[in-house]
C-alpha cells in the first residue's frame, strides 16, 4: 500500500516538471527596443529612452557608448529595474575627454537577477549629431578659510569628485575680484603666503573649479564667497578696564555657523577658551582684572553647526598697564629770550594725559598757582613730549618753582615732580665782577655742572664761554682781563643733567654800574666845540631819561632839552648870549633804573 502511494507521488512530480518545461519552451523572451537617440547639443547631452516586453522581471540595465566609427563599446552606466514601467530613460552627459564634438553610437543591455533567459539587448542607435564636453563642473563643497598658527590665510574644500577636473583657480578680493593662483586637481588645501597685512584687513576667496576641458564653474561671487576674520582689539583703560573685541562675521561655513569662540593666553601661556558666542554677535568684552605688566593675547574662532569646521582670526595682543597712574616728567625749566620761563615735559606711559595745568610757586612748597594749560582735543592726548611757557615771569628778579598737574583719559588728576628755574645775580668792585645764582632743581639724574657765558655790549661776536663749576658750587668771580671799563658786560648760566641732553638757562644778567657822563667846562659858539652837551656814547646811561637846563648866573632858565645829542649854541631868544659862566642841570637814569642828578657850571668863550 505505501510503495502504491510513494509512485502516485513521484508521478504527479513528474508531470508538473513536463508541463513546466513545455510552457518554458513556448514562452518569449523579453526585448528591449530602443528608441532613436534625441540630442541636446547645446548641453552636451544624448537623450536615451527605450522600451521592455517584460517590465516586471528584476535586474539591471546597463548602458553603452561608442565613439563611432570603429570605437569599442564602453559601459558607462548602470541602472537597477525597481519599476514595472515599460518606458525607461537616460541622459548621458558627455565629459573629458571628449573636448571636441564626437560622433556617438548607444546600445542597451539587460541581466536578469533569476533566469539568464531572460536577458536581452537592444538594438544600436547613433546620435544625431556629434557632442562635446560643453558642460562647466560643479562647484566645490564645504569652502572654507581660516588663519594659520604662523599668520596666513588657508583655504579648504571637498574636492569634486566624478568629473575631469584640471585644476582650482584661485580668486581673491581686493579692490575687485581677480585670479590670484591655482590648484592642483588632487588638493583641498591652499595657503595664500602672499598676502599682505593679513592681520589688519578682512579677505575674501572664492574658488573656479576647471575641468580638462577647460570648462570653468560659474560660482555665484556674491553669495559663495569665504572671509577671513579680522580681530579688531581695543585696548582697556584705567577707566573701564575692559578689553573690547570685535570681528566681522564669518559670511559662509559649511553645515551653517554655529557661533564664535574667544580664546586668551595670558604671558604666553596655552590659550584657554573664555566663553562662547552667538553667531548674531560679532562683539566681546573681557572684564577680567587685568595684571600690570602682563601680555594678553587673544583670537577668534568661528564654527560650523556641526562642528566639522572652524575658521581662525589672526592674534591681537597688548600689554597692560593699567596699574600704572601716567608719570609726568618736567625734564627742564628754562629762560627763553631772556623774557620768560619754558617748562619741557616727558609723559609715560605715552597717550594717557588729556590735559595738563603749569602751577607756579614762589617758595615751592605752597600757593602753588595755575599759571597756564595744555588741553587735547577732543579724543586725543596731550603730546607725550612738549612744553608750556610762563610768559608772565619776572625772570631778572625771580626764581620761581613749577609743577605739572596732569589729568588722564579717566580725568583723575596728580600733580608731579617740581622743577626750579636758574636766577643768575651779581655786582662788581669794579676790578671784577662776582656771580652768584640758585641751584636748578630738580633732575633725576641730578645737575652735572654749571657753565658760564659772557657777552660785551650786547654783540654776539663777543660771547665767551669763562668755564664751568661742580653742582655744588652756585658763583663765579669774573677776573674781567681785557675787558675795557666803559663796556657793558652780562653773564647767563647753563645747568646741564647727567647723562641727559637736558639744559636749564638761567636769565642774562648785566652787571650793573653808575653812568659815566662828561661835560665840558667850556664851549665856543664860533668855534669847534660850538655846543654846550655831554661828550657824545656816555656809558651806562639811560638816554631815554636824559633832561639838561640851563641857567644864567641870576639863576634865570634859559635853555632846556630831553635829547642827549642836543646841545645849546649860546643864543638866547634869537641874541648872542654874552661871554661868561653858565649853570647846568642833569637829570638821566642808569640802565638799571637809578636815578641821577649833575650840576656844574660851564664858561661860554666868545
Amino acid at each position: 500500500m505505501k510503495s502504491g502511494i510513494k509512485i502516485l507521488r513521484l508521478n504527479i512530480l513528474l508531470l508538473f516538471l513536463l508541463l513546466v518545461l513545455h510552457f518554458r519552451s513556448i514562452a518569449q523572451p523579453p526585448t528591449i527596443t530602443l528608441h532613436d537617440v534625441v540630442n541636446d547639443a547645446a548641453f552636451g547631452i544624448a537623450q536615451l529612452k527605450w522600451e521592455t516586453s517584460n517590465p516586471g522581471l528584476a535586474g539591471h540595465y546597463f548602458i553603452y557608448r561608442q565613439v563611432l566609427p570603429s570605437g569599442s563599446f564602453v559601459q558607462i552606466a548602470q541602472i537597477s529595474n525597481t519599476r514595472a514601467s515599460l518606458l525607461n530613460e537616460y541622459n548621458d552627459t558627455i565629459s573629458s575627454p571628449y573636448c571636441t564634438p564626437t560622433n556617438f553610437s548607444y546600445q542597451i543591455r539587460f541581466v536578469a537577477d533569476v533566469n539568464i533567459l531572460d536577458n536581452a539587448m537592444s538594438d544600436i542607435k547613433n546620435a544625431p549629431v556629434p557632442l562635446s564636453d560643453i558642460n562647466s563642473p560643479v562647484e566645490v563643497t564645504n569652502l572654507n578659510v581660516s588663519i594659520s598658527s604662523i599668520g596666513f590665510p588657508v583655504l579648504t574644500w571637498t574636492p569634486v569628485s566624478g568629473d575631469a577636473i584640471k585644476s582650482y583657480e584661485i580668486n581673491r578680493f581686493i579692490d575687485s575680484w581677480a585670479f590670484y593662483s591655482n590648484a592642483s586637481p588632487n588638493s583641498s588645501l591652499y595657503e595664500d603666503r602672499q598676502a599682505p597685512n593679513i592681520c589688519e584687513k578682512s579677505y575674501r576667496y572664492i574658488i573656479v573649479v576647471v575641468d580638462m576641458c577647460n570648462n570653468r564653474s560659474a560660482p555665484d561671487y556674491e553669495k559663495m564667497f569665504v572671509k577671513t576674520l579680522k580681530l579688531d582689539l581695543k585696548q582697556p583703560n584705567a577707566c573701564d578696564r575692559v578689553a573690547k573685541l570685535s570681528w566681522n562675521s564669518h559670511e559662509i561655513m559649511p553645515g551653517g555657523l554655529g557661533g564664535y569662540k574667544i580664546y586668551r593666553s595670558d604671558e604666553g601661556n596655552s590659550p584657554v577658551e573664555i566663553d562662547p558666542v552667538l553667531p548674531k554677535d560679532t562683539t566681546y568684552d573681557d572684564s577680567i582684572s587685568f595684571v600690570t605688566g602682563h601680555t594678553y593675547t587673544y583670537s577668534v574662532k568661528a564654527y560650523s553647526a556641526d562642528g566639522r569646521y572652524t575658521s581662525s582670526s589672526c592674534q591681537a595682543t597688548w600689554k597692560s598697564n593699567l596699574g600704572l597712574s601716567p608719570e609726568v616728567y618736567i625734564t627742564q625749566a628754562s629762560v627763553e629770550a631772556n623774557s620768560f620761563v619754558r617748562v619741557s615735559y616727558h609723559i609715560i606711559p605715552s597717550s594717557v594725559v588729556i590735559k595738563l595745568i603749569l602751577e607756579r610757586s614762589d617758595n615751592g612748597t605752597t600757593n602753588f598757582q595755575p599759571v597756564d594749560s595744555l588741553v587735547a582735543a577732543l579724543g586725543s592726548f596731550v603730546p607725550d613730549d612738549h612744553f608750556i611757557d610762563d610768559t608772565t615771569a619776572r625772570v631778572q628778579t625771580q626764581s620761581y618753582y613749577y609743577r605739572l598737574v596732569a589729568y588722564d583719559d579717566c580725568n583723575k588728576t596728580k600733580s608731579y615732580n617740581i622743577a626750579r628755574s636758574i636766577l643768575l645775580q651779581g655786582f662788581t668792585d669794579q676790578k671784577t665782577n662776582t656771580l652768584n645764582w640758585n641751584s636748578y632743581e630738580t633732575w633725576n639724574q641730578g645737575v652735572e655742572r654749571y657753565t658760564i657765558y659772557r657777552i660785551l655790549d650786547e654783540d654776539p661776536s663777543t660771547i665767551e664761554m669763562l668755564g664751568t663749576t661742580d653742582p655744588t658750587r652756585l658763583s663765579y668771580v669774573d677776573l674781567l682781563s681785557g675787558v675795557d671799563p666803559t663796556q657793558a658786560v652780562c653773564y647767563w648760566v647753563k645747568a646741564n643733567e647727567i647723562s641727559t641732553t637736558a639744559i636749564s638757562q638761567s636769565n642774562t644778567f648785566c652787571i650793573p654800574k653808575d653812568p659815566i657822563l662828561f661835560m665840558p667846562n667850556a664851549f665856543y659858539p664860533d668855534g669847534i666845540n660850538h655846543l654846550l652837551r655831554p661828550v657824545p656814547k656816555p656809558a651806562f646811561v639811560d638816554v631815554q631819561s636824559f633832561k639838561m637846563t640851563i641857567f644864567n648866573r641870576w639863576g634865570q632858565q634859559l635853555f632846556e632839552t630831553t635829547d642827549i645829542t642836543t646841545g645849546w649854541d649860546g643864543v638866547i631868544n634869537g641874541q648872542n648870549a654874552p661871554a661868561g659862566l653858565y649853570t647846568y642841570l642833569l637829570k638821566y637814569k642808569s640802565i638799571e633804573g637809578k636815578e641821577y642828578t649833575k650840576r656844574g657850571t660851564a664858561a661860554l668863550v666868545r
